[in-house]
């Protein structure tokens, strides 16, 4: 399920407080889907109280299936919806923070260009930076970035994702 149909679905109404633990023990002790499941009501509810901390589903849900995470690992998802909270137990697994970096470039999860929060250029605006002959000053006054950001757009530091 992507992002669209996960907004476009009715959500189902929430789980009392301290069952969605027992409904979550009970969806990974019967369910054999390879679905992703998601807990019952907002889909950015993805913590439960668990051994009297406040964890994350699909953390509680990797600790179930393979034990405690190892160290220097984290919970990584093989369906590209761990932001979402899937919480399969075929979907985690623990990971070194390089793997799980990976998986989400993999996924598309990873905010990259004109998806960053904070980008001011567009992809177009790179590639035109890019043939641009002018000085770099010239350049980034145009755009309104630092002479700098020209440089290393143009040396190919920033913005790697852009082909010509």
């Amino acid at each position: 399920m992507n992002v669209e149909e996960l907004a476009a679905a009715p959500t189902a109404p929430r789980l009392p407080r301290g069952e969605t633990l027992r409904w979550l023990r009970e969806r990974f002790e019967a369910d054999d889907t390879d679905d992703c499941i998601y807990l019952p009501g907002r889909q950015w509810r993805r913590h439960v109280r668990y051994e009297g901390r406040i964890r994350r589903v699909y953390g509680v849900v990797a600790e179930w299936a393979y034990g405690p995470c190892p160290p220097d690992m984290e919970c990584c998802h093989s369906c590209g919806n761990g932001h979402l909270g899937c919480a399969n137990r075929r979907h985690v697994r623990w990971a070194t923070r390089m793997e799980n970096a990976n998986d989400r470039r993999v996924h598309g999860t990873i905010p990259v260009g004109e998806r960053h929060g904070s980008a001011k250029l567009t992809e177009a605006a790179v590639r035109a930076i890019r043939m641009d002959p002018r000085p770099t000053r010239d350049i980034a006054a145009d755009y309104g970035v630092n002479p700098n950001t020209v440089r290393q757009i143009i040396n190919r530091r920033f913005w790697k994702h852009v082909t010509p």
